[in-house]
């Protein structure tokens, strides 16, 4: 509608600019009074059919706006109601799930109460069990400190050479098997090279003896 306004402007201020360049050039050059007088009220009426005509276009334009404004507004009530409606609806959705909730707030509850029932039960083993591991200290203390400090002296003098010792085998496996796959790596990409050099010889001669001319880079197969 923005663009049809424009347009109407735009054709108005168009040929308001031409009849006003009419006007001056008749009443500049050649023309006698009389045939000034004549030509200046017959331009003098077309004006006034012209600005008549833009009137009724401008009238035109402002009813149709009328009429969009108006479905408009009874577009927008009719999606209010249905919005307020869909609302409702939804309201009451919310009031069930509310009560729903209420419901298992009460379960939850119950199981509280009677997961503290539990908890104290667990504080009685929990007590228990505590008796029990001052008792393990107890015997734990009783260990003789030398036994263990001499337990301790003769395993890290025996175990130290002999975890050194397989420490070495273990690293000097593992590169020799590094090796050994490296090496494997290496005589397969050679040998699949040369076969398919191979290949590539062989079908280079075929198309050779097909007649096809060649580049001379291919020319050695």
């Amino acid at each position: 509608m923005n663009y049809v306004i424009k347009t109407e402007w735009r054709y108005h201020m168009k040929y308001s600019g031409l009849l006003f360049i009419l006007i001056l050039t008749t009443a500049t050059f050649g023309y006698s009074d009389d045939d000034k007088s004549v030509t200046n009220a017959m331009l003098l009426e077309k004006m006034e059919l012209y600005q008549r005509l833009n009137d009724t276009r401008f009238e035109l334009i402002f009813n149709e706006l009328k009429k969009l404004r108006e479905d408009m507004n009874d577009r927008f009530e009719l999606m209010r109601d249905e919005m307020n409606a869909r609302f409702e609806q939804v309201d009451k959705r919310f009031e069930q799930i509310d009560k729903r909730f209420e419901q298992v707030d009460k379960r939850f509850e119950q199981v509280d109460k009677r997961f503290e029932q539990v908890d104290k039960r667990f504080e009685q083993v929990d007590k228990r069990i505590e008796q029990v591991d001052k008792r393990i200290e107890q015997v734990d203390k009783r260990i003789d400190f030398n036994q263990q400090l001499i337990l301790f002296l003769l395993t890290l003098t025996v175990a130290t050479p002999i975890g050194i010792e397989i420490w070495r085998k273990k690293l000097k496996k593992k590169n020799e098997e590094k090796l050994q796959k490296d090496f494997d790596a290496l005589a397969a990409i050679i040998m699949e090279f040369s076969r398919l050099d191979e290949r590539i010889r062989s079908a280079i001669r075929t198309v050779k003896e097909q007649g096809v001319i060649l580049p001379n880079n291919l020319s050695y197969a």
